[in-house]
């Protein structure tokens, strides 16, 4: 069945979408996922936020460990998590050159929003990141989902990504689940189309969870970008 995307005065029609399930799980549910897998213990209260300060297309909050509680680079908490999806499920990463500053950059905006979650969490570890997982986006390429984005949304880079998958595996069932890119990062794949020019997603192929990458300019709509919100 078709869905139809309206973004601005654009409208899409996809056929991808969430599996059966799929589900915002409760903070404590998403914390303990966070300490099992992450071993993390959590300091801080957590950032007040109610689901009647939610506006559409925000699916709820998800609880995401700041990356430096979890590794002392962005690289290695990002590597950390994804290690923790592939002990958690079949999980292959297909982009060699990810962890590197030299292949992987985060944009302006992801690392504004980063910083203004950050503040408001203050001693707290974990990040309150009210978000959507690609829906409101499919169809769209990365490059398009940043233009169109108000200032009230932020593009979600891949380690905020890899974290609410950790915590909510049901997101990924199938082949034909709607794919998730990561735009608020920007790939520099050596064989691509030009520096920069690419981005991080994740998508389900056969029985496996896969980090792979592909052009930031493409629009498919087996694909969408994952946002977060100011609330």
């Amino acid at each position: 069945m078709s869905v139809a995307v309206s973004i601005g005065d654009i409208e899409l029609e996809t056929s991808f979408g969430y599996p059966l399930g799929y589900a915002v799980k409760p903070m404590e549910e998403q914390l303990s996922l966070l300490r099992q897998h992450l071993g993390l213990s959590f300091q801080g209260d957590l950032a007040s936020i109610t689901k009647d300060r939610f506006f559409y297309p925000i699916e709820g909050p998800f609880f995401v460990p700041k990356w430096q509680a979890v590794g002392g680079t962005y690289e290695k908490a990002f590597s950390r998590v994804l290690d923790a999806i592939g002990r958690q499920r079949s999980f292959v990463n297909n982009c060699p050159y990810s962890m590197g500053l030299n292949h992987l950059r985060l944009t302006r905006r992801a690392v504004d929003y980063h910083e203004m979650l950050a503040r408001r969490s203050g001693d707290s570890h974990i990040l309150v990141v009210p978000a959507q997982f690609g829906q409101y986006h499919a169809g769209h390429s990365a490059s398009e989902a940043n233009r169109v984005m108000p200032f009230r949304e932020f593009p979600l880079d891949p380690y905020l990504a890899a974290v609410m998958l950790l915590t909510h595996p049901e997101r990924f069932k199938n082949e034909d689940d709607l794919r998730v890119d990561c735009p608020g990062c920007e790939y520099d794949y050596p064989d691509g189309s030009g520096p920069w020019s690419e981005v991080l997603c994740f998508l389900k192929f056969g029985d496996q969870l896969c980090l792979s990458h592909r052009y930031k300019d493409d629009p498919l709509g087996c694909f969408g970008s994952a946002s977060g919100f100011i609330v």
